[in-house]
């Protein structure tokens, strides 16, 4: 019986070394790692119901897995922010807790998000370079002042002052209940009539109540989860999009404005393998029979 021969560092491959001898940039990274999971795990958690009371809103999958339908939104059920706004603005100015002029720049900065929502796309590069602008302008105004005594923050500072904007609790109170009747009155309802897609192993159909409905025939066509509007994502809690896509990788279909699916992108992900594996499972089986 032969005794067990230990490799010496200098006899072992890269890979096998690698394996062996981890390196610290790599036991930091796992560190790194641990420590994002702590931190984020108490998110996690409030998320739990989140997506335990929406998922109903957002897709449903048949018994035997092989269709999935999720649910899309008009844009304007963005105007939901309007709602805890006008709400928090309220119970602030009755409290005493903030300033009219505080509050009347917190009411209109909530509707210049919502229109730059409601008016275009922001991608992740286009906050990213908004950002850096935005931090470019700041610091070179603090330069200014630090180095020249320009006071360029204090001059905007006082001529938005000077336009003495006012917290108003009607308008923040009223846009809350316009906002809350647009999105129970017509937003939900138009959802409900034509905002379902249904995605099967062989099509993509666009359910639309009343109307004539449309299908698109896969074909061996990926079916992918996208979040193109990083302000949408933010403000849809994880809003994101359901692109069937060619074999170019150029959407045919886009199923936009899918409220939380950041939440559900794992088990929708999963789904969408196991239709696709079905699709290859049928595509299989008639060609056998050919």
């Amino acid at each position: 019986m032969t005794d067990p021969v230990t490799p010496r560092e200098s006899d072992l491959s890269p890979a096998t070394e690698a394996a062996s001898f981890p390196s610290p940039s790599r036991t930091r990274s796992a560190g790194a790692a641990r420590w994002w999971s702590a931190i984020l795990t108490p998110f996690r958690w409030i998320g739990v119901p989140l997506r335990f009371c929406m998922r109903p809103f957002v897709f449903r999958v048949s018994e035997d897995g092989n269709k999935v339908t999720f649910t899309s939104y008009s844009s304007l059920i963005y105007t939901w922010i309007l709602i805890p706004a006008g709400l928090v603005a309220w119970l602030l100015g009755a409290w005493g807790w903030a300033s009219p002029v505080a509050l009347g720049w917190f009411q209109m900065g909530s509707i210049i998000l919502l229109l730059i929502l409601l008016g275009d796309d922001m991608g992740l590069w286009a906050v990213v370079v908004t950002a850096m602008i935005a931090a470019l302008l700041g610091a070179g105004a603090y330069f200014a002042k630090a180095e020249y005594d320009v006071p360029v923050l204090s001059w905007v500072q006082s001529k938005l002052v000077a336009m003495d904007i006012e917290y108003s609790p009607g308008l923040a109170l009223g846009l809350a209940l316009f906002a809350t009747l647009i999105i129970f009155f017509y937003v939900l309802p138009k959802a409900w009539f034509v905002g379902r897609y249904e995605i099967t192993t062989r099509e993509v159909t666009h359910i639309r109540r009343g109307v004539a409905t449309e299908s698109w025939r896969r074909a061996g066509r990926d079916v992918k989860q996208r979040w193109p509007d990083m302000l949408e994502s933010l403000v849809g809690v994880g809003a994101g999009s359901v692109a069937l896509l060619d074999r170019q990788q150029k959407a045919v279909m886009t199923v936009p404005n899918v409220i939380c699916l950041w939440y559900y992108r794992r088990e929708v992900e999963r789904v969408l393998e196991k239709i696709a594996t079905s699709d290859f499972d049928d595509e299989d089986a008639i060609d056998d029979m050919d």
